[in-house]
């Protein structure tokens, strides 16, 4: 809400210790804030060190659809994370980016040997939207962890609803609006010559 109802420099100011703050919630939040107002690679790379894994993913939500050359790296970078909030929140990041290999990515991920990243690689699935994901996360409904396949079913519910939505709308757009063929087929009369 900050971000979007004041767009001046004040806000850094007042809101830059909170990164700091003993409660992780309130110290990720404002991370996410100040990531999206400052550009400077220095401070990302900061708090990138950082040993708590919600700050680094704070860090990197802050830099999504931040098209820049150090913000594609970091992103990049983050994908070998040990953290699997970090590593969704690079991925998503790079999706927003339009990176072309975001479909293998999650593949990659969804395969991989840490139940907490096929979990996240579900969930950034579902995100994305994809009808193409559809096939990995039927495949992920039988995996052996219960957050796995919790995360696969959220997805393709997700999924299939967009799906659905975008089908309905196709629908109404091809549809006559009620009258309006009708009103198109009745023909202009003639004019009328007037007496002289």
């Amino acid at each position: 809400i900050l971000n979007t109802i004041s767009l001046g420099p004040r806000l850094v100011l007042i809101l830059n210790h909170l990164t700091a703050h003993s409660n992780p919630l309130i110290a990720e939040k404002a991370i996410v804030f100040m990531g999206r107002r400052l550009c400077n690679a220095s401070w990302a790379q900061q708090h990138l060190s950082s040993g708590e894994p919600g700050i680094r993913a704070s860090v990197v939500e802050g830099l999504w659809g931040r098209n820049t050359p150090v913000a594609r790296n970091t992103m990049w970078g983050c994908l070998d994370d040990s953290s699997e909030r970090v590593a969704g929140n690079a991925l998503y990041g790079l999706h927003l980016l339009g990176e072309p290999q975001t479909g293998e990515l999650v593949g990659a991920m969804i395969q991989d040997g840490r139940a907490p990243f096929r979990a996240t690689a579900a969930r950034v699935a579902g995100q994305i939207g994809k009808e193409e994901f559809a096939e990995l996360l039927v495949g992920a409904i039988a995996d052996s962890e219960s957050t796995v396949r919790l995360e696969a079913k959220r997805a393709l519910v997700t999924i299939r609803q967009a799906a659905v939505r975008l089908e309905q709308a196709r629908l109404a757009e091809s549809k006559p609006i009620p009258g309006e063929a009708e009103n198109a087929k009745v023909p202009e009369p003639p004019p009328v010559d007037q007496p002289d």
